[in-house]
C-alpha cells in the first residue's frame, strides 16, 4: 500500500465533475428527509421526497449484512427504527428487507418502508445528486468488506464523481485513502473533549479530503485551521438560516441538515 498524499479541496472542481450548479456550499439533508422528519430516515422514500424539493446532495449510512449486502442503515440495532431485533452484521439481508423502517414515527399515516440496499440506491440517484456515504463499522469489526464492497458499487453505478466517503472509525478512512486514492474520503470526529487533539492527529496521519464536525464544535478558529490544511469542512446539524448562513460566510463547504425548510 503506498502513503496517501495530501491534496486540496476544491468544491468548485466536484460540483464540476459531480455536474452539479456551482454554488458557496453544498446543502445535504440528513438520511434523506432529515432525522426527525415525518418520513423514515435512510428510506428512497425520503431521498426522493427530498430530491423533489430541490436537495441535489444527501448523507446517509451504510452497514453490512451477515450475507455481504450493503444496505443503507444507520443502527446500530434494527429496534432504533424498525420493528426488527438484533444487529445488521448479525442477520442475513433476506431476513431484514421488509422490516418496516417507519416503525419509529409512531404515525398512523406514515408510509411502510423497506430497508434499501447502497446498490438500489445509487442506481435511482447515484448520478443526479452528490452522497455523502458514512460507513457504520464498530470498532471490532474486523477487515474491510464494506469499504471494498461500498466502493464496488460506487464504481459499477459509474458515480464515482459524486461520491465523499466519511466514517467515525478513522481505520476505515485510512484504508480507503491508501488504497483507493480517486474516492474523496472524509474523517467525522465526534463532538468529545479530546476532538481538538483528534482534528490535528486526524489530518497528519490519514490526510483526509474533509474534516467532518457537529455544528458545536464549527469555531471560526477550527474552521480556519482545517480549511488552511487543505481539507474541506463539512458541518452536520445545521438546522436554522442564520446558522447555515454565518457557516457560508466563513467558507464551510458542506452543511448537512434535517431541516427541509433550508432549501428554500
Amino acid at each position: 500500500m503506498q502513503n496517501p498524499k495530501k491534496r486540496k479541496f476544491d468544491l468548485s472542481l466536484i460540483l464540476k465533475n459531480a455536474s452539479l450548479p456551482a454554488s458557496g456550499f453544498l446543502l445535504l439533508t440528513h438520511r434523506g428527509y432529515g432525522k426527525r422528519g415525518p418520513i423514515a430516515e435512510n428510506t428512497l422514500n425520503a431521498f426522493s421526497a427530498s430530491t423533489d424539493l430541490g436537495f441535489r446532495g444527501h448523507e446517509l449510512d451504510v452497514r453490512l449484512t451477515r450475507d455481504k449486502v450493503v444496505v443503507i442503515f444507520h443502527g446500530p440495532d434494527l429496534s432504533t427504527t424498525t420493528n426488527g431485533k438484533g444487529l445488521v452484521e448479525s442477520r442475513l439481508f433476506s431476513e431484514i428487507r421488509d422490516l418496516n423502517c417507519s416503525n419509529y414515527l409512531n404515525r398512523k399515516n406514515s408510509p411502510v418502508a423497506g430497508i434499501p440496499t447502497l446498490e438500489e440506491y445509487l442506481l435511482q440517484f447515484g448520478k443526479k445528486v452528490f452522497t455523502n456515504i458514512e460507513i457504520k463499522k464498530e470498532w471490532y469489526y474486523p477487515g474491510f468488506d464494506l469499504e471494498r464492497k461500498t466502493i464496488q458499487l460506487i464504481n459499477k453505478s459509474g458515480c464515482a464523481n459524486n461520491v465523499l466517503i466519511s466514517s467515525f472509525n478513522l481505520l476505515s478512512i485510512y484504508f480507503i485513502r491508501k488504497n483507493f486514492p480517486d474516492i474523496l474520503a472524509g474523517a467525522l470526529i465526534d463532538k468529545t473533549r479530546i476532538a481538538p487533539v483528534w482534528i490535528p492527529l486526524a489530518i497528519k496521519l490519514l490526510k483526509p479530503d474533509s474534516i467532518h464536525i457537529h455544528r458545536v464544535m464549527a469555531t471560526p478558529r477550527w474552521i480556519e485551521y482545517i480549511k488552511s490544511r487543505n481539507c474541506g469542512v463539512a458541518i452536520w446539524g445545521v438546522n436554522d438560516r442564520d446558522l447555515l448562513a454565518n457557516f457560508a460566510n466563513q467558507g464551510v463547504d458542506i452543511m448537512i441538515t434535517d431541516n427541509m425548510e433550508l432549501i428554500n
